[in-house]
Formats: structure tokens, C-alpha cells, sequence
């Protein structure tokens, strides 16, 4: 049993999606600079952090969902939503809900499934980031592929994307849209605000920022991480019984 929790614990450190906390209206984060060069233009790889106390948690790796809005690495932002759309930005009177084909690379981006498919995707790879920022942004309307650079690799991403998608027409992605703003959005207008009900977003319009991907962790998953934390808690606690045990004998 302790082998097996300290193996899922690092798995869970491993792997892109070790969640540590869950994220919902009113919380901030604060996005940090990972991978990739389209900083430019507003774009991830970002690591993402929820302010807890006087501290922070790690929340998840994320990519930005809109071209036109912006967020900056270190700034701090508040969540109107945990949705399934972006919001505001010129859009649909109803926003843009996520497509599904950019839920799968996502999907497949968090879990360390993304390299396996034999695209030329690479972890840790600032070409592959921005690829994989493209892709995203051209299969939600925000951006045209040029076919050159990086956009060859984004191309193939959604390529992937759609044919795996069709194979698997029912799947339930766990992926979902932050709808940031800044931080200086007063409370009572980010609590009036809903990402099904138009009429509460024109009020926030000055204070809107770029959405984000969010994978929302299974139970499971939130189960096994902790269980993992909990033995190996123990099995140090143990250890350091055993070795006072010993030199008090």
C-alpha cells in the first residue's frame, strides 16, 4: 500500500494536471510564464495559482482561449465563471462556447497524452507551446493559421484533434473556460455577473481579460492525490518513529 501511494503521488507530479485546489467565482490566480514565445500576443503556456492566505496554490497548466484580450505574467486576476464559453470580446450575443476539438487537446495536453499521437508534439517545447496556443485560437474563430512556422504543427494539431473527436462523438471532456477579470473589479458586479445571462455583462466590460483553459479534476483523481499526500505523510512520520525508536535504544 505505501508503494503503491507514493507511486500515484508522483505520478501526480509528474503528470501536467496535479491539481491542488479547485477554482470557482470570486477566487484569484495568478499566471506565470511557462513555455512558448507568443507572449505577444497574449498567449500560454501559463502555470496557474490560486492565492490561498497569504500563499499559493498550484492550481494547473493553462493556454488562453481569446486572441484579442490580454492578461500579463505575475498580475493577479478574479474568476467571474468556471463556464463552458468565453465571454465578451466582440463575440456571440451568447458568447463562444468551447468546441470540443480544442477540449480534446486540451484534455489530452493536461493528462501527458498529447506526444503519444505521433504529431511532432513535444513536452516542454516552446515551438510545440506555441503550436499548440495556435491551435486553440484557430479552432475557436480567433485566428488563421498561415501554414508556416509553428502553424504547421498547430495544423496538424487540429487535424488530430478533429479526427479523434469524430471517433469519439460522445465523450465528456473535463475542460472548462475561466472567465477572468482584473483584479480590480468590484465584487458586487463580478457576483451579478453569469455567463448564461447577457444582461450582466456589459457592466464588466472595462474590466474583462483574457479566458482561460480549466481541467476540472475528476474525484478520483482529487482522491488519489490526496490519499498519496496522506501515506506519504505517514510513511515519514513512521520512518522518523523508527529511527527516534532506535537511537533511544
Amino acid at each position: 500500500m505505501r508503494f503503491f501511494c507514493l507511486v500515484a503521488l508522483q505520478l501526480c507530479l509528474i503528470a501536467n494536471v496535479c491539481f491542488a485546489g479547485s477554482l470557482s467565482k470570486g477566487d484569484v490566480i495568478r499566471l506565470d510564464r511557462l513555455n512558448g514565445a507568443v507572449f505577444a500576443s497574449g498567449g500560454g503556456e501559463f502555470s496557474m495559482w490560486k492565492q490561498v492566505g497569504p500563499g499559493w496554490e498550484f492550481i494547473g497548466k493553462t493556454f488562453c482561449v481569446e486572441f484579442s484580450e490580454f492578461v500579463a505574467p505575475g498580475s493577479l486576476y478574479k474568476i467571474g465563471a468556471v463556464s463552458d464559453r468565453a465571454v465578451l470580446g466582440g463575440m456571440a450575443a451568447s458568447g463562444d462556447i468551447l468546441d470540443r476539438t480544442s477540449k480534446f487537446l486540451y484534455d489530452s495536453y493536461v493528462n501527458g497524452t498529447l506526444a503519444s499521437y505521433g504529431v511532432g508534439y513535444t513536452y516542454g517545447n516552446a515551438n510545440s507551446a506555441d503550436a499548440l496556443q495556435n491551435a486553440i485560437w484557430s479552432i475557436e474563430g480567433e485566428r488563421a493559421l498561415t501554414g508556416s512556422g509553428n502553424d504547421i504543427l498547430a495544423q496538424a494539431l487540429v487535424t488530430l484533434a478533429n479526427t479523434q473527436v469524430a471517433l469519439n462523438p460522445t465523450r465528456d471532456y473535463g475542460v472548462s473556460v475561466l472567465n477572468l477579470f482584473d483584479i480590480t473589479t468590484p465584487d458586487a458586479l463580478l457576483n451579478a455577473f453569469d455567463p448564461m445571462n447577457v444582461s450582466t455583462w456589459a457592466a464588466l466590460d472595462s474590466y474583462r481579460k483574457q479566458d482561460q483553459l480549466y481541467y476540472v479534476p475528476e474525484p478520483a483523481s482529487v482522491t488519489i492525490f490526496a490519499l498519496g499526500l496522506t501515506f506519504a505523510g505517514v510513511s515519514r512520520l513512521r520512518s522518523r518513529w523508527r529511527s527516534d525508536k532506535k537511537q533511544a535504544a
